[in-house]
């Protein structure tokens, strides 16, 4: 970790703030460690708890950069934030305007995040956002799990808000993405409660003979409620595929609440694909996926191949 911070509050207001800072990583190898020892990679990391419904916790992990060269590790993240919330506690969570730069033939072993926030929330309230992280991987490196531009998730019993917008994915120079998926924004919820997701203005941009194995999204909003309605957007996402092989689906933007009743919103989006190959079944600019008394709008959007 290059900055941490931690914090835990009852009835109080907790503060934790791991920004600005600063990881590279240069012809090293840190991976497959033992248990006790961590191979990823973080440039900020955040974990904050509120079990009180007086207990605010607000946390922070914005303009970290991390940049892996001719390396082999494990995970890497941006920045991530994790938070535990219950008995009515409010919890405020950014990982903000990262950059992970991974290039010279370097090997991730898992995943890659820009900006990632995880929430485990049991009666409390959470606004959560991934917004304007940025992504490179290049120059023949290759990753072996997912990549996010930005990814938020939460697991709510009282519902909340979050945001992955304005992300960025290059994916370039013969680099392989080998089984995973690609997304610029993901904004994910669970809850018994109504629930609001945002994930536009998301870019991935795949060139240069690069193969991604797992499908490609822009941008991707998707929400499970007990019943409640859920509020869900992809708008506004683009994907870019130039001289380069997708081994799955592409779509711009993805707006999923396949249980309860939601509104969906995948407007504006756009796919564009020149001398690629892309073998999944679907090319889509913008998709909807909702259950039964759901309102759906999906219009405007655009593929060019």
């Amino acid at each position: 970790d290059c900055g941490r911070a931690n914090a835990i509050t009852g009835k109080g207001h907790a503060i934790a703030v791991a920004n600005n800072n600063t990881a590279t990583v240069s012809s090293s190898y840190i991976y497959h460690l033992p248990d006790y020892v961590s191979g990823d990679v973080y440039g900020g990391r955040v974990e904050v708890e509120a079990h009180s419904g007086k207990g605010v916790a607000d946390a922070e992990a914005n303009n970290n950069i991390v940049t892996i060269l001719n390396s082999s590790v494990d995970d890497v993240y941006g920045s991530r934030v994790n938070a535990d919330v219950s008995e009515g506690a409010v919890a405020n969570l950014s990982a903000n305007e990262n950059t992970v730069v991974i290039s010279d033939k370097a090997n991730i072993f898992d995943n890659v995040y820009g900006g990632y926030v995880d929430a485990d929330v049991d009666y409390g309230n959470t606004t959560a956002q991934v917004n304007k992280n940025t992504v490179t991987i290049s120059n023949n490196s290759t990753v072996e799990g997912y990549v996010y531009g930005g990814y938020v998730g939460t697991g709510a019993n009282y519902g909340g808000i979050v945001y992955a917008n304005e992300n960025i994915v290059v994916v370039s120079d013969g680099s392989v993405i080998t089984n995973g998926d690609v997304s610029g924004g993901f904004a994910l919820q669970g809850s018994i409660e109504t629930v609001a997701n945002q994930a536009n203005k998301n870019t991935v941009i795949i060139s240069g003979l690069s193969v991604i194995g797992g499908d490609v999204h822009g941008g991707r909003s998707y929400a499970e409620t007990g019943g409640k309605e859920a509020f869900v957007e992809a708008n506004y996402n683009a994907v870019i595929i130039s001289h380069s092989t997708v081994g799955e689906d592409v779509t711009g933007g993805h707006a999923m609440a396949p249980f309860g009743t939601a509104t969906a919103y995948a407007n504006n989006n756009i796919v564009f694909i020149d001398s690629s190959t892309v073998t999944g079944d679907r090319i889509a600019g913008g998709a909807v996926r909702v259950g039964s008394n759901s309102k759906i709008l999906s219009t405007n959007n655009t593929v060019s191949i």
